[in-house]
């Protein structure tokens, strides 16, 4: 980043609100307002972020704009509790939304792994969690957003009810964006109250087919489940169920379970390792592409998936890409190999046009995170 614009953003945020490796911490939504029209009119690029723990990788890569983590935006604006809803600032983190909700036995039920994510940065990636097959994606929990445009207005979208818009509701484009279509600077979400019960069984199995037979099985039945995951090691397959609800409705259908399987108590889940290559399919291809991987696994690569989520994580070497880009293909899967995506909807050239040109009409300067659409960049 040239000096100038750097003394610039000083004039704006004070000194000590840039850090060594040249991120800009705004304390205002004024001084966002100020640091996207300095933006514009000095032509280079703004690069938001959260606690960028999703963004690290990407940092170094910044060599001509100004990276803008918005955590010090950080305060709870109205918390409302008998409507269920409650808006924060971006830079809120997990953490401190779970400390505000508890007292009310009251939650926010993305769950992350850390709780230093901020809410900005979870909501513009669309952050979901172990448990998207029960409580959906972050995208479903905006009730309303403030944003700064990449023009430098200040606009509000959205409401406090589930209905609370009657067109197209334009906070659904910034959700999952990177911030490529505006800077949010506020959110209104939707909370729950927290469930009487969690329960997490184990199965330990043999093989890939019979890992596949069961999982089957168990997504036919109706029963409160929360998330079906599994990981291979050494030449085993553990297979962890969970559910959530009423105490009493967990406790029998678990009861069930382990009539049906041999499954055991299993303590909570420790976050996977994030691997080399990510496969994510619709739900209803999923036990079908475990089959296609069979001589992957035969190859004891570290492996491990989220069922319920459609997702499947291994430690694929990039001379194997090759063989596994048609099957990923055919179930009309997406296929990301170190954060580049090499198979899926992203490297389709109608919809990639469709997504620049949106992107010309709203930020015609190409200001915020040009790289995120133009490039085919996967920071997740």
């Amino acid at each position: 980043m040239e000096n100038k614009n750097l003394e610039l953003i000083k004039d704006i945020v004070g000194a000590e609100n840039i850090d060594s490796q040249g991120i800009v911490y705004p304390l205002t939504v004024e001084q966002v307002v100020r640091i996207v029209k300095l933006a514009n009119q000095a032509g280079f690029p703004l690069y938001p972020m959260g606690q960028g723990l999703k963004f690290q990788s990407f940092i170094p890569k910044v060599d001509k704009g100004i990276i803008v983590s918005l955590k010090k935006l950080n305060k709870i604006i109205e918390y409302r509790p008998d409507n269920m809803s409650i808006e924060v600032e971006a830079g809120i983190t997990t953490g401190e939304l779970l400390e505000k909700l508890a007292p009310d036995n009251i939650f926010y039920p993305i769950d992350i792994d850390n709780l230093n994510s901020t809410l900005g940065g979870q909501i513009a990636a669309n952050y979901y969690g172990r448990k998207k097959y029960m409580y959906k994606s972050s995208r479903f929990q905006v009730l309303g957003l403030e944003f700064v445009s990449p023009q430098g207005e200040i606009i509000r979208v959205g409401g406090r009810t589930v209905k609370n818009v009657s067109g197209y509701d334009i906070s659904q484009m910034l959700v999952g964006s990177w911030g490529a279509f505006g800077i949010i600077t506020k959110i209104t979400l939707r909370v729950r109250p927290r469930p009487e019960k969690n329960l997490m069984l184990k199965l330990t199995i043999d093989n890939l087919q019979e890992l596949t037979d069961i999982a089957g099985k168990i997504l036919e039945e109706r029963m409160s489940l929360a998330s079906l995951t599994f990981e291979h090691r050494e030449n085993k397959f553990n297979l962890y169920l969970e559910l959530e609800g009423f105490q009493d409705t967990v406790e029998l259908q678990g009861k069930r379970l382990k009539e049906q399987y041999p499954f055991i108590d299993a303590p909570s889940l420790t976050p996977q390792q994030q691997l080399r290559a990510k496969i994510s399919v619709p739900l209803t291809n999923y036990l079908n592409l475990l089959l296609e991987l069979e001589k992957i696994v035969a190859d004891n690569l570290d492996f491990h998936g989220n069922i319920t989520n459609g997702i499947v994580e291994l430690d694929l070497p990039e001379d194997r890409i090759e063989e596994i880009k048609g099957r990923v293909d055919k179930l009309q899967g997406a296929l990301v190999f170190d954060r580049k995506i090499i198979v899926g909807q992203g490297n389709d050239p109608n919809y990639r046009r469709i997504l620049e040109n949106i992107k010309k009409q709203v930020d015609p300067n190409n200001i915020l995170f040009p790289e995120i659409l133009l490039k085919g960049v996967e920071i997740l």
